[in-house]
């Protein structure tokens, strides 16, 4: 038994049990054992994200805190 990480990025709360369907589906045996989700994210990939989850901001790599540009 090998184990794996899967790290989706879903729209809906909603599309979780989707997502976990369609993939025992696909691998009838795969066993899902345990799950987190995030329900806010606040910076994807080095942006800074608003509640709608546009980018506001960028923070660079190598760990400052200080958000580059923001845009409006």
């Amino acid at each position: 038994m090998a184990a794996r990480l899967v790290d989706v990025w879903l729209r809906a709360l909603t599309d979780v049990h989707t997502f976990e369907t369609h993939l025992t589906r696909q691998l009838p045996r795969l066993t899902i054992d345990d799950r987190s989700v995030v329900l806010r994210t606040v910076k994807h990939m080095g942006h800074l994200l608003d509640r709608g989850g546009r980018s506001v901001g960028i923070v660079p790599l190598g760990g400052t805190r200080e958000p580059l540009g923001r845009r409006s």
